[in-house]
């Protein structure tokens, strides 16, 4: 048996439109005039080198959420 723990970040910043949310994992993807793309590439890709993963859960006017799995 496997087992993992999920945990869940909550923000209230702008909403990830639906059009680009399969998008904002790709490195140098970004909607920002400055910065570079990589950050949640790079988490994701950090995270999956340990065995865990990173997904957005989901995001709307209120609030974006991501779900790290950590497997044991």
């Amino acid at each position: 048996d496997t087992a993992e723990i999920k945990v869940l970040i909550e923000n209230n910043g702008e909403e990830i439109p639906i059009d680009i949310q399969n998008k904002i994992f790709d490195s140098e993807f970004t909607t920002k005039d400055k910065g570079n793309g990589i950050g949640l590439s790079a988490c994701k890709e950090q995270l999956k080198q340990i065995n865990c993963d990173l997904n957005l859960v989901s995001s709307n006017k209120e609030k974006t959420i991501f779900e790290i799995n950590i497997q044991l």
